[in-house]
Formats: C-alpha cells, structure tokens, sequence
C-alpha cells in the first residue's frame, strides 16, 4: 500500500442551499395581493484557512503503480560479452592511442612466448627432458581416462624427446 503524507490541511465550512423566491398568486400571471418573500443575500463565500502544520513530514516518493516491464538478462555468452562490450564503450572514450598500441604489442608478445615456448623444438638437453615428462604426464591422464590411442601417440612422443635429449648429451 502506498500512501501519501499532507503536511499542510485547509478547512473549509459548507453552507445551506439558498432557496428561491417563493411567490405567490397563482401561474405566470403576475397577480395580487400576495406578499414575496425578501430575496436572501448570497453569503460570502468561505476561503480555505490553512491549519497549523504538526511536524514537517518527509514527502513520501512517488511510485509508479505499475513498473515497465524489463527484458531478461541474458545468459550465457551474451551475458559476458555484452558486459565486456559494454566495458570496453567505456574505457574507449579515455584511452589514448599510444596506450592502446601498448597493450597490443604487450598481447603479441605474450602469445608469441606462449607460441615458441609450445611449438618451437628446443635446444638444450634440459628443455628435451622436460617436454618429455610434460608429454609423459599427459599420456598417463589420457590412459587412465580411457583414451588409450590418444596415450599411445602421447607416449611416443615422449620418447622421442628423451632421445633428442640423449643425442645432445653424447
């Protein structure tokens, strides 16, 4: 329930209806004799008088009584990249291009090491061991997964990075 608070109240005092001449005779026909009644002098009419305020009262907010309809949020993907979208509205409008051109180098660089670091051979006897272990682990998840082709090709692998590593050591 909503209700509304008044802080300032008027009075106001109705009088009686005025009735109308009375005359007397009978019909249209203005006639004799009889006495009219004295016509009443309308009365003032009475102003609203503002009563004394009680305490001052907070205005109460207006509410719609019924609120538009929102869409749904959305789920999922939309929701992630509508708010990334919408994060990106906002910075654009502060970034300088230098700052941008930063963060762009900054990411291929990034991928570039993660790139190199993942398909380049590598070069010393220590790098050779450790792709191998690295391959070897993932083989084991893959058998114990069930994946016994995918292991097997894992598997592989592993050796032969182990004897590249054992070529450079001779």
């Amino acid at each position: 329930l909503w209700t509304k608070h008044f802080t300032k109240f008027a009075a106001y005092t109705p009088t009686p209806p005025s009735s109308p001449p009375s005359t007397s005779g009978s019909g249209d026909v203005g006639g004799g004799g009889g006495a009219t009644a004295p016509r009443p002098t309308p009365a003032p009419t009475p102003t609203p008088t503002p009563a004394a305020p009680e305490e001052e009262a907070a205005p109460a907010e207006e509410v719609p009584a019924e609120a538009p309809a929102e869409a749904p949020a959305p789920t999922g993907l939309a929701a992630i990249t509508g708010r990334a979208i919408e994060a990106v509205k906002g910075i654009a409008g502060k970034v300088k291009l230098w700052q941008a051109a930063v963060v762009v180098l900054v990411v291929i660089a990034a991928l570039g090491g993660y790139y190199s670091y993942t398909h380049i051979e590598p070069k010393t006897i220590e790098a050779h061991y450790s792709r191998a272990a690295e391959l070897h682990r993932k083989a084991e998840s893959f058998y114990r997964a069930g994946n016994i082709r995918k292991s097997e090709e894992l598997y592989k692998k592993a050796q032969l990075q182990r004897e590249k590593g054992e070529k450079l050591q001779k």
